[in-house]
């Protein structure tokens, strides 16, 4: 049972994947991955109250019992260590969900810097025009009235080329603003999707419609993207897993040696380990299990582990794999390690 429902959990976002990739544009595709991801957040949860309970009623109790163990050193020590365990593995798996991954707002167009580098110009423009209305005024009361026009007409004429010129100058002035706020816009690193600012590293999730900062990837077992400040308690909550999983797969190897292994070989069995096994009933196979996420457990984490040493994440990873034949694919990441850091791992 156990097997079967860890199939189906790992098999959940690969479905949902391929109908995002069968259908880009429709909506279903992400309200199906938010359903997926709820209901996987909910079996993480109770796999891991289920593993707890496992342990004290079926896994730990056979080990005591195997090794005849002192009860005032081995139960203490056990329980306080499970005790630790399950609490950092729950705090940093509810952290990782609940804890946002690092947003790029998105930019609102600066109308005060507007206004400002429009003020001069049309200021400039009106005390011209003020100047030029009062110097026609002073020369129309002064001069005869034959005078007084042709003087009225050279001053309409004055007043029409510097009003064309200074709305000319205005206007290439508005026209090399627009086009340098353009320029801007294109050199600035805007998201094409959510035209929010880009900076490095930040990656838009289509799962999640944002761009996130410093964005690892999208998990599905958390329902979140896993990114610039939530990427600490995804490590811790897996290195969690890792220990976890290595304690229960050292237990479990007991019942599954006495129970299964002896009985495939027709071994007999000791007298006192007979109630043990029937205890342990269908349970004495977990040890498959355990093994089964050991490996795929310890593969993430010395990723995500070099991954921080190396100040690359997995989006630009697998970009940079892309790009090259995978036959490099060695030496590209021989270059991720020479270019890390240990400081980046505090």
């Amino acid at each position: 049972d156990f097997i079967c429902v860890a199939v189906a959990v790992s098999l959940m976002p690969l479905f949902v994947d391929f109908i995002n990739y069968i259908f880009p544009g429709a909506g279903f595709g992400r309200v199906a991955q938010e359903v997926v991801g709820q209901f996987l957040v909910v079996t993480i949860y109770g796999l891991i109250i289920a593993g707890i309970l496992l342990w004290a009623t079926i896994i730990f109790p056979f080990y005591y019992q195997y090794f005849h163990l002192n009860p005032n050193i081995s139960i203490p020590l056990h329980f306080f260590f499970v005790l630790w365990l399950a609490s950092n593995m729950l705090y940093h798996f509810t952290k990782s969900i609940t804890t946002s991954p690092g947003r790029a707002r998105k930019s609102r167009p600066n109308s005060t810097t507007t206004n400002s580098s429009s003020t001069p110009s049309d200021n400039k423009q009106d005390i011209h025009h003020r100047t030029v209305s009062s110097t026609t005024q002073s020369l129309s009361h002064n001069n005869t009235k034959d005078n007084k026009n042709s003087d009225i007409s050279d001053s309409s004429t004055t007043i029409t080329s510097s009003s064309s010129s200074s709305s000319s100058s205005s206007s290439s002035s508005t026209s090399s603003t627009s086009s340098s706020s353009s320029t801007a816009r294109s050199t600035s690193g805007m998201c094409a999707y959510c035209e929010s600012p880009k900076p490095a590293k930040a990656h838009h999730c289509h799962i999640c419609n944002r761009c996130t900062l410093r964005m690892d990837h999208h998990c599905p077992f958390v329902n979140n993207c896993i990114g610039l400040r939530n990427q600490k308690h995804f490590v811790y909550f897996m290195i969690s897993v890792l220990i976890g999983d290595a304690y229960a797969t050292y237990l479990s190897v007991f019942p599954a040696y006495e129970c299964v292994y002896k009985a495939i070989i027709s071994q007999p069995l000791t007298p006192y380990i007979l109630p043990l096994c029937d205890m342990a009933n269908d349970y004495k196979y977990v040890e498959l299990c355990c093994i089964l996420l050991l490996i795929p457990i310890l593969i993430l984490v010395l990723w995500q582990i070099f991954s921080i040493y190396a100040d690359v994440t997995t989006v630009e990873a697998l970009k940079a794999t892309k790009r090259i034949p995978y036959y490099r694919w060695p030496g590209l990441y021989v270059s991720f390690f020479k270019q890390g850091r240990i400081e980046n791992l505090r």
